[in-house]
């Protein structure tokens, strides 16, 4: 405890327990790079991924163990629930706000869609069916 590696000319680079836990601290300038072809991170007892990163492949980040959100070569890949208040969509942004929808672009909402299923329009609707 409380002793520590240190790398560079002014300890740049240390790593150490300091009594509670352990520590790699980056105070240099520039950033801390770590280089693998193949990432984990791993709990302790190397039993349960946290995060695992595929040289010309994926990252995936873990809860519990299980596989949660992955990049691909098109975007990325949710495995659950995904959990937001606003989503941007580019010219739209959809917002839920007390179990209203609101739809916007330009940020001026155009759309409205509440929990009883009232749908508001602003501007005209061209509808092709049954309204």
């Amino acid at each position: 405890d409380n002793v520590k590696a240190t790398f560079g000319a002014s300890d740049d680079l240390q790593i150490y327990h300091d009594g509670s836990q352990s520590v790699i601290h980056d105070n240099g300038t520039g950033n801390l790079h770590i280089r693998a072809d193949n990432l984990n991170i791993l709990n302790a007892a190397a039993t349960e991924n946290y995060l695992t990163a595929d040289s010309n492949g994926a990252l995936v980040a873990f809860h519990n163990g299980s596989a949660k959100l992955a990049t691909t070569s098109t975007g990325i890949d949710v495995t659950g629930t995904v959990g937001a208040t606003t989503v941007d969509l580019g010219n739209w942004t959809v917002t839920e706000s007390a179990g209203v929808l609101k739809f916007a672009t330009g940020g001026v909402n155009k759309m409205k869609l509440d929990a009883s299923g009232n749908f508001t329009v602003v501007g005209d609707v061209t509808a092709f069916g049954t309204i």
